[in-house]
């Protein structure tokens, strides 16, 4: 463990360095900025990281959702998240209806999959998983089943096991994958070597599976994976760099994320945001309560999903009114769109 935070430390600082490197041409992606500013964030120096970012490139169309939470224009941005949804439910129902793995090789799909809002689908899902042979997945397959079991194990302990059945077939073809020689753990599928990128996945699939399952065997496993393959990584380019990081620093709060607040499915209520945590009371006599946690002073914007019309809305105890110019003042506000809650 205590090389696995090295090279964690080592990659990170590495891929600080070509990021700011990357500034004098504008040369960096979306993707890298994001995941600059979280590892900065995570290291206390949000806001220095928000004013290295370019102006051009903070008001730029070119932007996503993905860099809402830190960077702003929550209107436009939501409507772009949306189209990642309604993409990602179509992927969801097309493959409720087929005994193809490959809908487990999705981003975030523990996450997707609680939102989506047909319940028997999402089961379906699970349900097929569990019930195929999964020694016969591909590697990528076998990987995202595992990590989708590590997340569903901390959302929903009932989802993830459903899946549970699907895993020791996944693990059994990860374990013929592998080859250990010269304190080297590596990954080869169909005679040829993995990239550093899948690697990397699978290696923190099973160290998460480890700590989901109390398991230190797969724990200890998962970080040789990752230790053999970017212990060196000076010589990875920012875009390798920026690639890996949201799987290796998976517990970084900072990083943009679905976050669920109460319930699932249809009636989910969820945040896309970078907080470390939104908590959900609900009162007959006060209303709706979320509370956020993220640090004093630095300025959060947050997409919420699944909120039902409300009268009024306080912010720090002061009542506010819908502005959609209000990311231009130095204040606190909102913008509330009705038909989609």
């Amino acid at each position: 463990s205590q090389a696995f935070a090295q090279t964690l430390a080592t990659f990170t600082r590495n891929l600080q360095n070509a990021f700011k490197a990357s500034l004098s041409d504008n040369s960096f992606t979306e993707q890298a900025a994001v995941s600059y500013i979280a590892s900065m964030a995570n290291e206390g120096k949000y806001k220095q990281a928000i004013e290295e970012i370019p102006a051009d490139f903070k008001k730029s169309s070119a932007r996503t959702y993905l860099s809402a939470p830190y960077l702003n224009n929550l209107a436009a941005m939501d409507t772009k998240l949306d189209s990642y949804i309604s993409e990602s439910n179509k992927t969801i129902k097309n493959a409720a209806n087929s005994l193809s793995l490959d809908i487990f090789t999705t981003k975030d799909l523990a996450k997707l999959l609680c939102i989506y809002p047909d319940f028997f689908l999402f089961c379906t899902i699970l349900t097929n998983a569990a019930s195929v042979n999964t020694e016969e997945a591909s590697l990528a397959q076998a990987t995202g089943i595992i990590l989708t079991y590590a997340e569903l194990s901390q959302l929903n302990t009932d989802y993830a096991a459903i899946l549970a059945p699907a895993i020791e077939g996944c693990l059994q073809k990860i374990t013929e994958s592998c080859s250990y020689e010269n304190n080297m753990l590596t990954i080869s599928e169909n005679d040829t070597f993995v990239s550093v990128v899948q690697a990397v996945e699978t290696g923190i699939a099973l160290l998460r599976y480890g700590q989901a399952s109390a398991n230190t065997t797969y724990s200890k496993a998962g970080r040789v994976i990752i230790n053999s393959y970017i212990s060196e990584s000076s010589s990875f380019d920012l875009r390798t760099l920026s690639t890996i990081y949201p799987t290796l620093a998976y517990d970084n709060l900072f990083y943009p994320r679905i976050l669920l607040i109460n319930s699932y499915g249809k009636d989910a209520m969820w945040a896309w945001t970078c907080a470390k945590s939104i908590a959900y009371n609900l009162d007959p006599k006060d209303g709706l309560t979320l509370t956020i946690d993220f640090p004093l002073e630095h300025t959060h914007y947050v997409i919420f999903k699944g909120i039902p019309a409300f009268e009024q809305i306080f912010i720090y105890d002061m009542a506010f009114r819908t502005d959609p110019r209000f990311e231009t003042y130095n204040s606190s506000g909102y913008v509330y769109k009705t038909d989609s809650k």
